[in-house]
C-alpha cells in the first residue's frame, strides 16, 4: 500500500519537471528571443516616418545600438526611451540592434 502513493509523488514530479523544461526556449533560438525583445519597439517607432518619432527603418544596426546603449547610458534623461533602456543589458541591445536592422 505504501508503493502507490510514492509512486504517483514521482510520477507527477516527474511530470512537473518536464514541463518546466519545455517550457523553456532552446539556446539556440536567439533570433526568437530577439524577435520577442524588438516587439516592444514597433508599438512606437513603425516603418513610416514620423515627425514626432524615428523610424529604425533602414537604419543599420551600429547606428540603432548607439543610439539605444546613448539613452541607456544617460541616467539623467527623462524619456520613456531613457527609462526603457535601463531595462535591458548591453547584449541584448545589440540583439535587438541586429534584428530590427535586418528588418
Amino acid at each position: 500500500m505504501q508503493r502507490r502513493p510514492v509512486a504517483l509523488f514521482v510520477a507527477c514530479y516527474l511530470g512537473l519537471l518536464a514541463l518546466t523544461v519545455s517550457a523553456q526556449p532552446p539556446a539556440e533560438d536567439a533570433l526568437g528571443e530577439a524577435a520577442l525583445l524588438a516587439s516592444t519597439c514597433s508599438g512606437c517607432h513603425g516603418k513610416e516616418p514620423d515627425s514626432a518619432i524615428a523610424s529604425l527603418h533602414g537604419r543599420s544596426a551600429a547606428e540603432i545600438a548607439d543610439a539605444f546603449l546613448s539613452y541607456k547610458n544617460d541616467t539623467d534623461g527623462p524619456s520613456a526611451m531613457h527609462r526603457m533602456a535601463w531595462g535591458y543589458t548591453e547584449e541584448q541591445i545589440r540583439r535587438i540592434a541586429d534584428y530590427l536592422a535586418g528588418q
